[in-house]
Order: structure tokens, then sequence, then C-alpha cells
């Protein structure tokens, strides 16, 4: 960042020659050079981007094994609770259904 009152320089770029002015750092510096330090900050992104990549990855991963195994162990539990409930059910004596009703048959409607 630039002092208060500094005057603002714009970047030197001169045509058809080798000089070139950084405006970050106030120097003088050959294309050749800035652009092979661009090169090499684009290869570190590249790799910190790659390093997170599989960090996130592995994460994902650990996070499927996790809802998996859980989901077994829920699974497994559900299924003895099914299975506990079937057999009190066939321990409890059966309830005696009250008879159905019969319907009265119906008497015909008289002429008149």
């Amino acid at each position: 960042m630039l002092p208060r009152g500094a005057p603002i320089r714009p970047a030197l770029s001169l045509r058809g020659s080798d000089a070139y002015m950084s405006v970050m750092t106030d120097e003088i510096r050959p294309p050749k050079v800035v652009a092979a330090e661009n090169k090499v900050i684009a290869a570190e992104k590249k790799e910190r981007r790659a390093a997170d990549g599989k960090k996130a990855m592995a994460d994902h991963v650990a996070r499927q094994a996790f809802v998996k195994q859980n989901t077994v162990k829920l699974r497994e539990l559900r299924l003895a609770r099914e299975a506990a409930e079937r057999e009190a059910a066939r321990a409890q004596p059966a309830s005696v259904a009250a008879p159905k009703r019969k319907r009265r048959p119906t008497e015909p409607l008289a002429d008149a």
C-alpha cells in the first residue's frame, strides 16, 4: 500500500524494450523474469489446490465409511427390535374376537 500523498505511478512497459516495472514492488525487471515468477506462483497454487483436493477427498471417504458403519448398526438394532416384537406377539394369547352381528333380513316394502 502506498503512503498517503504519494503519487500513483502506473506500471511502466516500454514497447520493444526489455524493461518492465512492477506496480507492487516498484522495481524494473525484464518480462521473462516476471513471466517465470508468475509460472512459479501458478505452480504453487496448483499444488495447494491438489493438496486441498486430496484432503477433501479423504474427508469425504471417511464420512462415507462412518455413515455406512452407522447404517449397518442401526439396521441390526431395527431387525433385533422387530424380531423381539414378533416373539412378543406370538407369546401373547390370541384375543377372542367378538362374533360378528348378523344383519336382519330386510322386509320388502308393502305395495300401496
